[in-house]
């Protein structure tokens, strides 16, 4: 065990500069553009950078987790591991629950670098094109992205609009959420007050009359 935390804390010192200057420019990124993958989705994960602890203790874990016949070789691995998981900028809950994952979920003796790395929670993203394309009953649980401090994400320049239904229980989600409640209660709030304003004119719409106005309103 102590020679897998020697190798692992040598591969993290190695990463660290790299690491950490991967994540800003990513940050960066992030508050302005998409850090949509190929297939136009958005990792759910926010928190804080994985620290060189959040590390130390998934290296402990897998160790324990998993049979290796050569313990040199396996801290080698290990080490690797975690090298490769800083290096792709990790933040401790997606470090936790990719760890949780693969000690949940592999059925093998031992496991490759990518059952770790590739794990994401992440989000099918939408141009604002794409969501009118979508049946309108899950175009109303859609709301535009929006990162960290609520500001709104884009794509060359246009909105990106995700699913609520995807982002549930993240941060990500109830963001979506709290829009969508928003604008549910504008909605109401415009229709009370065109009803009051017929009542004021001594004309009561008829209901069909109310939903063609709405329908002319909502743009459809």
């Amino acid at each position: 065990m102590q020679q897998i935390q020697t190798l692992t804390d040598k591969a993290l010192a190695a990463t660290s500069s790299r690491a950490n200057s991967s994540m800003q420019s990513s940050k960066r990124r992030r508050s302005s553009t998409s850090s949509t993958t190929a297939d136009n989705r958005v990792s759910l994960y926010e928190d804080a950078p994985a620290t060189d602890d959040d590390y130390r203790n998934a290296a402990q874990k897998l160790s324990i987790a998993f049979t290796f016949d050569d313990r040199e070789a396996a801290g080698k691995f290990i080490a690797l591991l975690m090298q490769r998981l800083k290096a792709n900028g990790f933040t401790a809950d997606r470090l936790r629950d990719a760890v949780n994952h693969v000690i949940d979920k592999f059925r093998f003796k031992t496991i490759n670098i990518a059952d770790v790395v590739d794990y994401d929670r992440t989000a099918k993203t939408y141009t604002y094109d794409e969501m009118c394309r979508l049946p309108a009953s899950q175009q109303e649980l859609c709301a535009p992205l929006t990162d960290a401090r609520g500001d709104f994400v884009r794509l060359c320049g246009k909105l990106l609009w995700v699913d609520v239904h995807e982002c549930m229980g993240t941060p990500v989600g109830e963001r979506a959420m709290a829009w969508i409640n928003a604008r549910e209660r504008e909605r109401a709030e415009r229709e009370r007050a065109e009803q009051e304003e017929a009542a004021r004119r001594g004309k009561t719409m008829s209901h069909e009359e109310w939903l063609a106005k709405k329908r002319l309103r909502d743009g459809g």
